[in-house]
């Protein structure tokens, strides 16, 4: 079964990791936006399985990525050998030759998403991206290895707000990470290892084939 993860677990955790026994009474806003800002570090520190989507953006209409496409995150183009495509910085994106799979990604304030711009004659592309991090809520509904971890995260900016001039995190900070490591490196570990294959692979041919000019 997925690990389900809640604002609660992690502001509970938190609390426990800080010395408290018993959780604060009265408003502690401030506690949960931290675990909050935790969560959305942990979830762009590493391109998580769970995290990844795809998704169809029609260029024959708005052309805009999905919704919960996030820009800091992952993205590439899914694409057949030989029609690969090449993501450029949109100020460099009029420079390049009308026709080529040059994609960039403009973002329109008034509907608060990004779009595909491309010269391609293409009616749709295929996209992969890492979505935007969750919201933790009431209720364990966010998919993460460990509540701890983020809970961890969540004290460095606890700690740092109570002594913003002069607190010492770099204890948290360092545990924080290493743990958020051990969950990267064992992601790695169970992601299927591919054998990469070299344009000559692709085409079946090698350095010399006179056929392959």
């Amino acid at each position: 079964m997925a690990n389900l993860i809640s604002q609660v677990e992690v502001y509970t955790t938190l609390n426990n990791l800080m010395g408290r026994r018993n959780l604060p009474g009265g408003s502690q806003d401030d506690l949960k936006r931290f675990c909050q800002y935790a969560m959305d570090y942990c979830w762009r520190y590493y391109t998580w399985g769970f995290s990844v989507s795809r998704g169809t953006v029609d260029l024959s209409t708005d052309a805009y990525m999905p919704e919960d496409f996030d820009l800091d995150g992952y993205h590439r183009v899914a694409s057949l050998p030989g029609e690969s495509w090449t993501y450029v910085p949109i100020e460099e994106y009029d420079s390049l030759t009308a026709g080529d799979r040059y994609y960039t990604l403009e973002y329109i304030k008034a509907d608060n998403r990004y779009k595909f711009v491309t010269s391609s004659t293409a009616t749709s592309v295929e996209v992969i991206y890492q979505t935007i991090p969750p919201t933790l809520g009431e209720a364990p509904d966010v998919l993460f290895p460990s509540s701890m971890v983020v809970a961890l995260g969540g004290i460095v900016y606890a700690k740092q707000a109570e002594n913003p001039n002069s607190a010492d995190v770099n204890q948290e900070w360092d545990q924080f990470h290493s743990e958020l490591d051990r969950l990267v490196a064992r992601s790695d570990t169970n992601k299927p290892k591919r054998t990469v294959q070299n344009r000559q692979d692709r085409a079946g041919t090698f350095t010399g084939d006179v056929g392959a000019y």
